[in-house]
């Protein structure tokens, strides 16, 4: 698309002040500009999308894999395929998050790095979430508990040279101990921190926040809830003024009334960030699969769950969620879409490149119908996705993943 400019024309833009009518202009891989109240010419002019809806483009940041497609690889085509099948949920860039397999961990690493230096075709790859090791071992919930280990200066530098630098966000118990050394390494290499996978209580996170920690991961999940006498980690995370909640809005990992009572706590839309926390079998079709060495349970309301109830991730994806708020909760649009990507953008410091539609950006942003299905996907100024296109299925999904009914 470079050196011509494409326009879109929808009676319902988002932008960061609101739904408008108009005709989105996209050239040289940036949003050009955004002629509201058209004319009939300009109309014309344009590719028409009458009431369909034109939204940035959806930056999840704690993507594990979807539907077939893993982040936990040591093969880098699996990170391509990845990147590929994001944008048909409304992705334009995304974290490949990892955990767990300690036994391939630094060749994990490694093939992410050479995948993302290599350049992937479909929605941007900006960095790797590391979710682990470093979690308190009674809140290691799908990660199997051997695999958990003490925060530790030492091994972030290995990670980080296996990573070659791309690691950009990590999770860990901030109560254990190594973990105020290993928060302040992180920061220091930009790296933000997050914690999550924790039994901290009030104090603990409250102090966690003042050593650097900025994020509370999938908030609600997997950390000390709210007592009478000590509201944990939840409880601080919403309190703090300055902490950034990550949420899953599945209804499922948070229902409805619970991210009321959120919002309305940390009143301030700006601290969220929405999440999928999704996994290789997530989008799949409902049922039981044998899949990592473990009978795993996929239902169509956003579980995932092991044998013994444990919750491994939401069958779900961001763009859900935003329905769930935007149809369910009445959340105003633009509040959402800014949960989905400006939040994000900002938090990885690339708020001037990514997040919203405005003059200048990156032309990231996804078309949907009344039904919030995907009708086309653009990244840079480029299609990546249309509505016609098959969907991508991973030819290899069969040697590591069996469904049983």
């Amino acid at each position: 698309m470079d050196n011509e400019t494409v326009s879109f024309y929808s009676r319902r833009i988002l932008t960061e002040q609101g739904m408008v009518e108009g005709v989105l202009q996209v050239a040289d891989g940036k949003f050009a500009g955004l002629i509201e109240n058209p004319n009939p010419a300009q109309i014309a002019a344009a590719r028409d999308f009458a009431d369909q809806r034109i939204f940035a483009g959806i930056i999840d940041l704690h993507s594990h894999g979807y539907r077939s497609w893993s982040a936990k690889t040591i093969d880098k085509a699996e990170i391509q395929g990845l990147s590929k099948i994001l944008p048909s949920i409304g992705v334009t860039a995304t974290l490949a998050t990892t955990s767990g397999w300690k036994a391939h961990e630094m060749e994990m690493l490694s093939a992410i790095a050479e995948a993302l230096d290599e350049g992937v075709t479909g929605a941007r790859i900006l960095g790797i979430h590391m979710e682990g090791p470093f979690f308190n071992p009674d809140k290691h919930n799908a990660t199997p508990r051997e695999e958990v280990i003490l925060p530790s200066v030492e091994k972030c530098e290995a990670y980080w040279q296996a990573a070659r630098g791309k690691i950009k966000y990590m999770t860990l118990a901030p109560e254990m101990p190594g973990a105020v050394e290993t928060i302040h390494w992180l920061r220091e290499h930009g790296i933000v921190a997050g914690a999550g996978h924790t039994l901290a209580d009030d104090e603990q996170m409250r102090q966690a926040v003042r050593n650097g920690i900025q994020v509370s991961i999938h908030t609600g999940n997997a950390m000390r809830q709210i007592d009478r006498r000590d509201i944990g980690a939840l409880g601080a995370a919403l309190l703090d003024p300055e902490v950034v909640c990550e949420i899953i809005c599945d209804f499922y990992h948070l229902a409805p009334r619970m991210l009321e009572i959120m919002f309305r706590v940390k009143h301030n839309f700006d601290k969220f960030i929405m999440i999928s926390d999704s996994d290789t079998l997530s989008g799949v079709e409902p049922g039981t699969y044998f899949a990592y060495g473990k009978r795993v349970h996929v239902h169509s309301d956003g579980r995932i769950l092991l044998d013994d109830g444990t919750i491994s991730g939401s069958s779900k994806y961001v763009l859900y969620g935003m329905e769930n708020l935007i149809e369910k909760l009445g959340l105003a649009p633009q509040r959402v879409s800014r949960m989905a990507s400006l939040n994000p953008a900002r938090l990885l410091g690339i708020e001037a490149q990514k997040g919203s539609i405005a003059p200048g950006k990156d032309a990231d942003f996804f078309i949907i119908n009344d039904r919030y299905e995907v009708q086309e996907t653009w990244v840079e100024g480029r299609q990546v996705y249309t509505s016609a296109d098959p969907i991508l299925t991973n030819e290899h999904f069969s040697q590591f993943c069996q469904k049983l009914d």
